[in-house]
């Protein structure tokens, strides 16, 4: 049972450098493509969900989780959706001499997107917690 608890723990260290990924975006920090989440059954986590070493599926939460896993990665495309495009359009307008700065359109949309990936990923975060929880109370019970 450990290693079910460090396996949750180890997939919420990922949604947490994700949150990470996503909060460089927003504060305009230039985010290395490949490290970030690009396909849901592909990254770390999706690939900890789909897998269900120890068939943790019998739990409400696992659902739960995959459905907000699904959600960030959607989010998550639409913000870098939203990057770049604002940076073809800032290199047009470079080259045009004008200001490189995202247009408050952009800024608004953006943030919007963020703090939609917040929420999901504070309740995926919940999610792992509860099903932790629930897992070391089984452990505890067959222990006793």
């Amino acid at each position: 049972m450990k290693e079910v608890i460090n396996s949750i723990r180890k997939v919420s260290i990922e949604v947490s450098k994700w949150f990470g990924y996503a909060t460089a975006v927003v504060d305009g920090i230039e985010v290395d493509q490949s490290r970030a989440p690009q396909n849901n059954s592909m990254c770390q986590f999706g690939q900890w969900y789909d897998k269900d070493e120890w068939n943790l599926s019998s739990f409400e939460e696992y659902a739960q989780i995959g459905h907000h896993h699904l959600k960030l990665h959607a989010l998550f495309d639409e913000m870098m959706e939203i990057v770049n495009k604002e940076q073809k359009s800032s290199f047009l307008n470079k080259l045009a001499g004008a200001s490189s700065q995202m247009p408050k359109k952009y800024k608004k949309i953006l943030f919007r997107k963020y703090q939609d990936f917040k929420h999901e990923s504070e309740l995926l975060l919940s999610l792992l917690k509860m099903l932790q929880v629930k897992v070391d109370e089984m452990e505890q019970e067959l222990a006793a």
